[in-house]
């Protein structure tokens, strides 16, 4: 079993508990991979894999070990992340076979154990393991470009929260120009008038505060109400739909606490509140509205956002959310915001996000799981 290109990249957690096979085998599997470690207990095996569990592209195991048995590893190794498991044994029961399968285990080989069946076998879970990177790479690459659009989304709600300030502070500086040059200078004018400008300045200086806040990343999660999520999103966004002529209603339950990340969540409604303020405004609809409701039933929380521009069209209900899918034209639209929520809300907050439709327009549901 030698090195080669396809293996070249693999790093395998060996679990034995006889040291003799344990080192022999470990040998060997070291020549054709890039990294193999080796550990004799299952114990051992989890403590290692959950320090290091991205790390591990596949884990080889004897089902008989000391204490635990290498099939509750295997359990437990799946609910921590997914690698490609291998089960060594020497067992050929039925109900055997049918518990590794119940533990997640991907592969099987009986003892005794022959190299070139265990190197066929790392082989056929590289696949599946070079299949589950190149998916990760592709992932990756389009929630960074969903992050960009996301960007330029943030700058038009900036220019939105901008343009009346500034149009205020040119008005007043105008006006005390005028007086100047008019000869009619009043000092409580001018005061008056540096005091309203100063108030635009602080209105300028928080929105910037508001948006460098929302662009930290998070790290970690936090403890936070989420009436305060609400709040922050409309900081940033309000101004633009209500210079929209599009009016808001808020349901809220002022108690409801979480952790998790803020200004993932943030994100995602702000992609939203954006999507169907474009909808509203291109449907040229009478008397726009949006509906925000927030409720925890049992241990979820539920947030929907609903329009009244008249709802999903039927044949796009099951592809919304798939990536470069948008009903906008190419100038206005990139096709990854839901894209991008589904993915925070399903693969980072652990919970679910659908579409469907009410009487008058499209409803977006939320669901955070396990509060």
């Amino acid at each position: 079993m030698e090195r080669t290109e396809e293996l070249k990249d693999l790093t395998i957690l060996y679990v034995e508990d006889d040291e003799k096979i344990s080192s022999k085998l470990g040998k060997i599997l070291q020549r054709s991979v890039k990294r193999v470690v080796s550990s004799l207990t299952a114990e051992e095996a989890l403590e290692i894999f959950e320090k290091e569990k991205s790390n591990f592209d596949i884990v080889i195991t004897d089902i008989n070990l000391p204490k635990m048995s290498g099939l509750e590893m295997a359990k437990k190794m799946k609910k921590m992340a997914n690698p490609q498991i291998i089960v060594i044994t020497a067992y050929s029961d039925k109900d055997v076979f049918i518990e590794a399968i119940n533990s997640g285990v991907d592969k099987y080989i009986l003892k005794p154990i022959s190299i070139d069946k265990l190197y066929k076998t790392i082989i056929d879970c590289n696949k599946i393991v070079d299949l589950k990177k190149r998916v990760r790479k592709q992932n990756q690459m389009l929630l960074g470009q969903s992050r960009q659009a996301a960007m330029g989304e943030m700058i038009s709600m900036i220019a939105h929260q901008w343009r009346q300030p500034i149009s205020n502070v040119a008005m007043l500086v105008s006006n005390i120009l005028l007086e100047m040059d008019l000869g009619e200078l009043n000092e409580d004018n001018v005061k008056k008038n540096l005091n309203k400008i100063n108030e635009q300045v602080q209105y300028l200086s928080s929105t910037i505060t508001d948006f460098k806040n929302f662009f930290k990343p998070n790290k970690q999660k936090e403890m936070v109400y989420l009436s305060e999520i609400f709040q922050d999103t409309m900081k940033i966004i309000k101004t633009s739909i209500e210079n929209s002529n599009i009016s808001i209603k808020e349901e809220h339950n002022d108690d409801i606490e979480i952790q998790t990340y803020k200004n993932q969540i943030i994100q995602v409604l702000l992609v939203i509140l954006k999507n169907a303020q474009d909808v509203l405004l291109e449907n040229s609809i009478e008397k726009p509205e949006i509906k925000i409701k927030s409720t925890k039933i049992k241990n979820s929380i539920f947030v929907s956002i609903e329009d009244n521009a008249g709802g999903i069209k039927l044949e796009n209900t099951d592809v919304i959310f798939e990536p470069y899918f948008s009903t906008k034209n190419e100038k206005n639209g990139t096709g990854l915001g839901l894209y991008m929520c589904k993915m925070i809300i399903e693969k980072h907050l652990k919970g679910k996000i659908w579409a469907d439709n009410t009487e008058v327009g499209a409803r977006f549901n939320i669901e955070l799981f396990g509060y």
